[in-house]
């Protein structure tokens, strides 16, 4: 947990060049481990101490987020929002951690120059924030664990060709037809995209 929240907390203040953060992993078909076959990460934080990303293709369930917190024990009770988000599996480490990724309209307008999503660790908080119109987000998903890497495993995977590292899409990242994600960013990485394949990918 403590290196979850190191990193969550430092956004990449060393401002590596190399920083994979805000890009999106796509999983090779040769990737050989359980928990990433026919997965998209979001990169959501990269610095010397590791990597941290969302899978963002694994959907576990739906939830509104009154049903969300009335389940995490809140007891208050907010106006009523009964809108579902999907919830994903976001990765293997600290499983039981329920994480929210979003964009304020702002941030949406502006996604195809920065690629940045917002990352929240406390996602209770950020979800009564969200009930007491402290945040007002445009694009949200939520998640069950996340996945990491220490600082040198995931180039290393990356020049072994386990992982395409490509630019993400608004609707990549956020749509909830999620079945069919990783297929359809597949088939736009056939030979006439290749260009969109950036220099972390070895010799894809």
């Amino acid at each position: 947990m403590s290196k979850s929240a190191s990193l969550l907390k430092n956004e990449n203040e060393n401002g590596n060049s190399r920083s994979l953060e805000g890009k999106m992993l796509v999983a090779s078909p040769h990737m050989n481990d359980p928990f990433f076959e026919k997965s998209l990460v979001y990169i959501c934080a990269h610095d010397d101490n590791g990597i941290i990303g969302i899978i963002v293709n694994q959907q576990i369930g739906m939830v509104s987020i009154v049903d969300m917190l009335k389940n995490s024990g809140n007891n208050k009770k907010p106006k009523a929002i009964n809108k579902k988000y999907p919830v994903l599996f976001g990765g293997p480490v600290n499983s039981d951690l329920i994480v929210a990724l979003s964009l304020t309209k702002t941030q949406e307008v502006s996604f195809s120059e920065h690629r940045r999503a917002d990352m929240h660790a406390d996602a209770g908080t950020f979800l009564q924030d969200v009930i007491h119109g402290k945040n007002k987000p445009s694009k949200l998903i939520l998640a069950k664990g996340v996945s990491a890497w220490d600082a040198d495993q995931l180039e290393s995977e990356i020049s072994e060709n386990a992982w395409f590292v490509i630019d993400p899409s608004l609707q990549m990242l956020f749509s909830q037809r999620i079945k069919h994600k990783w297929d359809t960013v597949m088939k736009g990485l056939g030979v006439s995209n290749m260009n969109y394949l950036v220099h972390y990918s070895g010799n894809a």
